[in-house]
């Protein structure tokens, strides 16, 4: 299965508004009475605004280059809107360590509905500004380069990623794509993979996916390869 064109934002965008909208609602039923719970969804949040400001500065150390190089000063409106950004992960991040930092449960439960607006904020601004990057900027990504000069921008993101980093980056993007492109990316990525290292990641992966996702994921990577072109 194939696009009409490559979608470098298409797949990262899935597993961030998966992250963000999963951490959200974690906040907003977060038991500010329950140490143990309190601190599960902050570290949550933290970890969500790792992947965020790591998202940022991926893109513009490659994607933004890469328009620039081609398209000079398209890049204009989104580096301000990522300036714009920090200062939401900033505000998002000053309000979990005052949920931290609270000294009684209903302190606390204030500063956790404080932390739940502050994310609200800045999810619905990401979301906005990932709209656009896929309208405008990846028409100007299409209109500029080859597919596979877009596939090659990305394998320069994959290539940067820390380990750590791209494992939540893929337990965010893979369950969250459908079955064919699911099947797709893992595919592609037990060719260029140990097969410990595969297996790791796929039993890593299933644990996230429903039964019957994990039974069409299970179907397709047990499917020839010449099936699988075809499917």
């Amino acid at each position: 299965m194939s696009l009409s064109r490559y979608d470098i934002y298409r797949p990262i965008h899935k597993g961030l508004r998966a992250f963000m909208a999963e951490t959200m609602v974690a906040v907003g039923r977060m038991d500010a009475a329950d140490a143990t719970d309190t601190a599960e969804v902050l570290a949550r949040v933290r970890g969500l605004l790792d992947i965020c400001h790591g998202h940022l500065r991926h893109e513009e150390d490659h994607v933004h280059p890469a328009m620039e190089a081609r398209v000079p000063g398209s890049t204009a409106g989104t580096e301000a809107e990522h300036h714009d950004h920090r200062a939401g992960l900033d505000a998002v991040s000053r309000a979990a360590e005052a949920v931290a930092a609270a000294p009684s449960p209903e302190t606390r439960a204030e500063a956790g509905h404080a932390l739940y607006l502050a994310l609200a904020r800045m999810v619905g601004e990401n979301l906005t500004h990932m709209d656009m990057e896929e309208d405008r900027n990846n028409a100007i990504l299409r209109a500029a380069y080859t597919d596979s000069e877009l596939h090659a921008v990305e394998q320069g993101i994959v290539a940067s990623l820390a380990p750590e980093e791209a494992q939540v980056i893929l337990r965010w993007i893979i369950p969250n794509l459908t079955p064919a492109e699911r099947a797709q990316a893992l595919r592609a990525m037990r060719g260029d993979m140990p097969a410990p290292a595969f297996d790791g990641l796929l039993a890593m992966l299933r644990q996230h996916l429903s039964p019957i996702e994990r039974a069409k994921l299970d179907a397709a990577l047990a499917a020839p390869a010449d099936a699988a072109a075809a499917a």
